[in-house]
């Protein structure tokens, strides 16, 4: 079968890039950052408490070596990437029960021996060792209940 190219009837229309299609500002603009608003003085103190108490997970286990905290927010129904229950709903983790990032440049395995499971890489082993998301935010909140205590006896 002969193929021959099809013959355009009407010319193409050349625009120029001023005429390209413009989103609007109202539109353009999305929902930056996450489900949860800018925290309170309140709840900045909290996270200061949080971090001054460190990772629950190492005190749990009685590890004494001092790893920076980061402030982990829980979620509605305990899943990853559900959205926040808010700032009150905070505990304190390290980097390697947080987000799984091992310390002193050691591999994951070495890790995960020595500290325990991450939370981010095996939830239902962190959960088995340390509790349920309510059952830690319960102890995280009696613990900066005995730090405020300590902070204003002083």
């Amino acid at each position: 079968m002969k193929q021959t190219p099809l013959k355009r009837k009407t010319p193409l229309r050349h625009s120029s890039p001023k005429k390209a299609v413009t989103i609007k500002a109202s539109v353009r603009r999305l929902k930056q950052g996450r489900s949860t608003g800018r925290p309170t003085a309140e709840q900045e103190r909290r996270f200061e408490h949080i971090k001054a108490i460190g990772c629950i997970a190492c005190l749990m286990d009685g590890i004494r070596i001092v790893l920076p905290t980061e402030v982990h927010h829980l979620n509605q129904g305990g899943f990853h990437g559900g959205k926040r229950r808010g700032h009150d709903f905070t505990i304190g983790l390290c980097g390697w029960h947080h987000q799984g990032h091992p310390p002193f440049a050691g591999t994951i395995q070495q890790a995960e021996k020595f500290f325990g499971p991450s939370y981010k890489l095996q939830k239902m082993a962190f959960r088995g060792k340390y509790g349920s998301d309510d059952a830690l935010l319960t102890l995280q909140n009696q613990l900066i209940a005995i730090r405020e205590l300590a902070c204003t006896s002083n």
